[in-house]
């Protein structure tokens, strides 16, 4: 929590506009009642970030993270309040967390249940949404796979 007040702190008292992009891979170590407040802090960087010309991408591999009763209202308000959506295959389990939520449309969740590798459901702002391909340039692959190993 302190590190991410640092990091706040310094988004907002920016005098010359600069980008600022804020990443949270793996946010769910937070997604638990016994971190309350850091999850409230994040849900107002969320709402908040924009303002000062910045960004904040966070990203999990189980939905369930944001979605579990626990910490559903908080999960679910980061989520509705990031710009930028995108859902990958989910599988039945991801698409069980949907149910009874305002997040994603029920005739996506088929899609997503089953999408192949690269196919996403993007949304875009609050009245634009789509399904994605997402393609890596070979060159660009064989570079990753390089640095892998």
């Amino acid at each position: 929590a302190i590190v991410l007040s640092f990091i706040w702190t310094d988004i907002i008292s920016d005098t010359e506009n600069l980008r600022k992009q804020l990443y949270a891979d793996e946010i769910s170590v937070i997604m638990d009642q016994r971190f309350l407040d850091v999850m409230l802090f994040v849900m107002q960087i969320v709402k908040r970030i924009r303002k000062y010309y910045g960004g904040l991408t966070t990203a999990t591999q189980q939905i369930s993270d944001y979605l579990k009763s626990s910490v559903r209202e908080q999960g679910e308000a980061i989520i509705a309040n990031s710009a930028y959506q995108f859902y990958f295959n989910i599988g039945l389990d991801g698409v069980q967390y949907f149910k009874g939520t305002n997040l994603l449309p029920e005739s996506e969740m088929e899609f997503i249940q089953y999408a192949g590798i690269g196919q996403c459901y993007a949304k875009i702002g609050s009245s634009t949404a789509m399904r994605m391909a997402v393609e890596i340039d070979p060159n660009v692959f064989e570079i990753i796979e390089q640095m892998k190993g």
